[in-house]
């Protein structure tokens, strides 16, 4: 014959009060583990310990979220020209490259991004360009640059961060796993996860395969730090649920700076 929830619930509670734990009545609104946590210490040295350890952790997670912002970024750039024993540069050489520039590439904003004239019989085409030069004075290599991902091909640079968004929602499984396996095993889990990710991706770039398979490559990497991502949250959980109620705002504000001071070692 099975206990009723209630009647559990109730025991539980009596033998808490009954082992003396707690002297005074816990007040309106108070759990019996909020009052253990006040009693037994809210905020001592065991929680400032695992505070600093797992704050630790959550560094990791806020560098691989904003480092997109650099990795991915699109300087100026227009069509690559192209002529014969000539180097073309974005920043102008000389006064003959300024004449090239003038004579191939238009002058309208949009236009000299994705667009070079051909000459043809005394007639200037526009078409679209298959090669660009960008500005390098505050971008030396991004993702946009080694594989053009400007023009025709923006819409991939938008897959890769979209393949993010969708790791991200899979925050939903992550919790899951955190009630069934454990906070802490789930939450070194994804951070192995992320670990052993960046790495393989770092190896596969430096690797001699094509553009494309690099892409796609970069975008199923994007998709599981995604999905690791989600271990901030489980940290979160994990340190609330060690904190007594009055100082779980001071929790969640540690808890910050740390991830601040993951996107402030990325600049």
């Amino acid at each position: 014959m099975s206990i009723p929830k209630f009647t559990r619930k109730r025991s539980l509670i009596d033998l808490f009060q009954r082992t003396g734990i707690s002297s005074t009545p816990s007040p309106p609104g108070t759990s019996t583990i909020d009052q253990l946590l006040h009693d037994a210490g809210s905020f001592g040295l065991y929680q400032k310990g695992q505070f600093f350890l797992v704050g630790l952790l959550a560094v990791l997670p806020a560098m691989t979220a904003f480092n997109y912002v650099f990795i991915a970024a699109t300087p100026d750039h227009r069509c690559q020209l192209n002529i014969t024993n000539f180097t073309d540069t974005f920043l102008v050489q000389s006064s003959m490259h300024q004449n090239y520039i003038n004579d191939y590439i238009p002058s309208s904003l949009k236009d000299r991004k994705c667009s070079i004239y051909k000459k043809d019989s005394q007639k200037k085409i526009l078409i679209p360009c298959t090669k660009w030069v960008f500005d390098n004075t505050f971008y030396n290599t991004t993702i946009s640059t080694e594989w053009n991902l400007v023009c025709n091909r923006l819409h991939l640079k938008g897959i890769t961060q979209n393949a993010y968004i969708m790791g991200t929602s899979g925050s939903f499984l992550t919790g899951i796993m955190s009630d069934k396996l454990g906070r802490r095993t789930t939450m070194y889990s994804l951070i192995l996860l992320m670990v052993i990710v960046l790495n393989a991706t770092q190896m596969i770039m430096h690797s001699d395969i094509s553009n494309d398979k690099k892409l796609l490559v970069f975008t199923i990497s994007r998709f599981l730090t995604g999905f690791a991502q989600t271990t901030y949250s489980i940290t979160l959980v994990l340190l609330l649920e060690m904190t007594s109620a009055s100082k779980r705002v001071l929790a969640t504000n540690i808890l910050s700076y740390f991830y601040t001071l993951g996107m402030a070692r990325i600049l």
